[in-house]
C-alpha cells in the first residue's frame, strides 16, 4: 500500500476544506430558505400589538371570574380593571336643510360612566349636553339610564334625577352627574342607552314618541333609544 506523500496530504486537506465550505454554504442556504418560508407564517400568528390601556381587555380576578370590558362604539374608550371607566365623546348631527328654525335640539357631547362590574356598586354617570335649539325646553323629560344584554333582557333601568333639559339655555352646555346603585353583571355583551320617553303618560312606551338626541350615531329611531356605549363581560 502506498502512503500519500506531502503533496497527497495537501490535496486531501484541500478537498476536506472545500467540502466543509460547500456544506457551510448549503446549510446557510437551507436556513435562509426556511426563514423565507416560516417567518411570514410566524408573523401572522404572532400576538397582536396592544395599544394603550384604554384598548386592552380589562380582567378582574378577585371574584374568580375574569372580566374584560371592550368598548364597541367608536367614540368611546375604556380604562381600569376592578373599577371600569367608560368615556365617550360625541359630535352634533348637522341641521336638516329643511329646518329654518330648530326649536327643540339637545346634543349629547360627552358621557363618563364608572362602575365595578363584578359586584354591587355605585355607578357614577356624568353627562354633558348642549342646547342646540333656539329656545329653552319647557317640558320635563325624565331620562333613564338603560343597560340591556344582546337578548334584549334589561339589567339596569335607573332614573337620572339630575338630568333636566329645562336647565339648559339655548347655546349653553351643562354637565349633570348622578350616582346609581347597581348590581353585578354576568358574562355577556351589554349596551348602555339613554331612554327619554314622552312626558305624556299615554305615550311613554311609544318608541315613535321618545325624545332622540342630536348626536352622531346615538339616536336609534327604530327602538326609540339613544345608544351610548357597549361593553362585554367575559366568563
Amino acid at each position: 500500500m502506498r502512503t500519500p506523500g506531502g503533496q497527497g496530504f495537501a490535496r486531501i486537506a484541500a478537498l476536506t476544506l472545500a467540502q466543509k465550505v460547500v456544506m457551510a454554504i448549503d446549510t446557510y442556504a437551507l436556513l435562509a430558505a426556511m426563514a423565507v418560508f416560516y417567518l411570514p407564517a410566524l408573523g401572522k400568528n404572532a400576538a397582536p400589538k396592544v395599544g394603550p390601556e384604554v384598548n386592552r381587555p380589562q380582567r378582574v380576578s378577585r371574584t374568580g371570574r375574569p372580566l374584560a370590558i371592550m368598548p364597541t362604539v367608536s367614540p368611546c374608550e375604556t380604562a381600569g380593571r376592578e373599577k371600569i371607566t367608560i368615556v365617550c365623546e360625541y359630535t352634533a348631527t348637522p341641521h336638516p336643510a329643511s329646518d329654518d328654525i330648530v326649536t327643540t335640539r339637545i346634543v349629547l357631547n360627552r358621557i363618563m360612566v364608572s362602575f365595578e362590574p363584578t359586584e354591587e356598586s355605585h355607578m357614577r354617570v356624568d353627562m354633558t349636553f348642549t342646547n342646540g335649539g333656539t329656545t329653552r325646553i319647557s317640558h320635563m323629560y325624565t331620562s333613564y339610564l338603560v343597560i340591556d344584554n344582546d337578548a334584549g333582557q334589561n339589567h339596569v333601568r335607573r332614573v337620572l334625577q339630575q338630568v333636566d333639559f329645562r336647565k339648559i339655555a339655548s347655546g349653553e352646555r351643562v354637565t349633570f352627574s348622578d350616582r346609581l346603585l347597581i348590581g353585578s353583571f354576568r358574562p355577556g355583551h351589554y349596551t348602555i342607552s339613554l331612554w327619554i320617553p314622552n312626558p305624556d303618560a299615554s305615550l311613554k312606551f311609544s318608541a315613535a314618541h321618545n325624545f332622540l338626541l342630536s348626536s352622531v350615531g346615538v339616536a336609534d329611531p327604530k327602538t326609540g333609544l339613544n345608544k351610548l356605549a357597549s361593553f362585554t363581560v367575559m366568563p
